[in-house]
C-alpha cells in the first residue's frame, strides 16, 4: 500500500510538472508572431526528412558507444539491430513517466529476448549511460564558456560550474589513472561521515560495480573504452547540425560552434527538466533563451521547436512499428529485417 501511494504521488507531481510545461508553452506560443513561424515553416517543407536522417546518426554513434561497453560485442545481436533496440528504449523513455528507468529497462529486456543475460545488459547500458552524462556535462560547459564569450551576464555560472566541475574531473582521471575507484570511496565516506548508515547503502554499491567496470575495461582494453568515450561525445553532434540546418533552411547564417553552444544549453535544460515527460517545456525554453542568444528573432525558436517535436513524434511512430517486431519475438529468432532483408539467395 505504502508502495501504491508513493508511485501515486510520484505520477501526480509528474503530471502537474507536464501541466506547467504546457502552460509555459502556451505563453511562449500567445507571445510570438504565428504568421512567421507560418512562413518558416512553409520554406523548410520536405526537408524535414533530411532532419530525421541526420538525427538518426545520434542512434547510430550512440550504439557504437554502447556496443563497445560489452566485454565482448554479442554473437546473436547484430549491430544494426541494437540500434532498433536503442530506438525503441529511448521512446519509451520519452513517453513513460519514470523516463530514463524505463528506457533502459526495455533495452535490457529485449536484449534478454535475444540471449543476453539481463545482469550484462543493465551493466552495459549503464556504463554507457554514464559515458554519455559525461560527455555531455564537458558540452555543456563548452555551450557556457561560449555564452559568457558573447554575453557577460553567462560569467558567474560559468566561474561556478568550471570550480565544480573541472577540479571533479581531473580528480577523477588522477584517480582512475590510478584504478582507483574514486567516486564511491568519497560517497562511502560521505554517507558514514554523515551518520546516516554503518554500510554503504546499496546505491554505493551500485556506482562502485559501475567504477569496477570501467576500471576493468580501461586495464583490458583500453581502446574499447576510449573509442566509445569519443562516440558518446559524437553523438551529441547530430543535435547540433540539426540546428545548423533549420537555421539555413530559414536563411539564417550561423557558425557551427554556436549552434554546437545552442545544443548544448539546450541539453542542459532538458536534463533539469528529466522529470517532466518528454521535457516538454524545459526543452522549449532552452531553444528559446538559446536560439535568441546566438541569433535572435522571435519566431525562429518556436520554428525550431515545432521542427524538432515533429522529427521526435517521427521517430517515435517508428519505434512503435518496431517493436510490434522486436516485442513479439521469443528467445533467439532473427528479427523480421535480418529475415527480409539479409537472408541468402535461393540456389541457383
Amino acid at each position: 500500500m505504502k508502495y501504491i501511494r508513493k508511485i501515486t504521488r510520484r505520477t501526480l507531481f509528474r503530471l502537474a510538472a507536464l501541466l506547467i510545461g504546457l502552460c509555459f508553452i502556451y505563453l511562449f506560443i500567445r507571445n510570438s508572431d504565428l504568421s512567421a513561424i507560418g512562413y518558416h515553416l512553409g520554406r523548410v517543407g520536405f526537408k524535414f526528412f533530411i532532419l530525421a536522417l541526420v538525427t538518426a546518426m545520434t542512434q547510430v554513434l550512440a550504439t557504437a558507444a554502447w556496443r563497445l561497453t560489452f566485454p565482448k560485442p554479442p554473437a546473436d545481436i547484430s549491430f544494426w539491430s541494437m540500434v532498433f533496440i536503442r530506438l525503441i528504449g529511448e521512446n519509451v523513455a520519452i513517453v513513460n513517466p519514470t523516463n530514463i528507468i524505463a528506457g533502459e529497462a526495455t533495452k535490457a529486456y529485449l536484449l534478454k529476448k535475444r540471449g543476453v543475460p539481463y545482469a550484462d545488459g543493465i551493466a552495459s547500458l549503464t556504463l554507457s549511460r554514464f559515458l554519455i552524462v559525461l560527455t555531455g556535462i564537458s558540452l555543456i560547459l563548452f555551450g557556457v564558456t561560449y555564452c559568457a564569450i558573447r554575453h557577460r551576464s553567462f560569467l558567474l555560472p560559468l566561474i561556478i560550474l568550471g570550480g565544480i566541475f573541472l577540479p571533479l574531473i581531473s580528480l577523477v582521471i588522477t584517480r582512475y589513472r590510478k584504478n582507483t575507484p574514486f567516486i564511491s570511496n568519497a560517497l562511502g565516506s560521505l554517507v558514514k561521515w554523515w551518520g546516516k548508515a554503518s554500510q554503504a547503502p546499496h546505491w554505493v554499491l551500485a556506482v562502485q560495480k559501475l567504477e569496477n567496470k570501467i576500471l576493468a575495461l580501461k586495464s583490458e582494453q583500453p581502446g574499447r573504452l576510449l573509442a566509445a568515450l569519443v562516440l558518446s561525445f559524437l553523438q551529441w553532434m547530430p543535435g547540433a547540425v540539426e540546428f545548423f540546418l533549420i537555421l539555413q533552411f530559414l536563411g539564417i547564417s550561423a557558425s557551427f560552434v554556436s549552434v554546437v553552444a545552442v545544443e548544448s544549453g539546450v541539453q542542459f535544460f532538458r536534463t533539469l527538466g528529466a522529470f517532466i515527460p518528454g521535457q516538454l517545456g524545459a526543452e522549449e525554453y532552452g531553444n528559446r533563451l538559446m536560439l535568441g542568444i546566438v541569433v535572435g528573432g522571435s519566431g525562429v525558436w518556436l520554428t525550431a521547436s515545432i521542427l524538432r517535436r515533429s522529427r521526435q513524434l517521427f521517430w517515435l511512430g517508428i519505434s512503435i512499428i518496431l517493436s510490434l517486431f522486436y516485442f513479439g519475438k521469443p528467445g533467439r529468432k532473427k528479427s523480421y529485417f535480418s529475415k527480409k532483408f539479409l537472408a541468402e539467395p535461393p540456389p541457383l
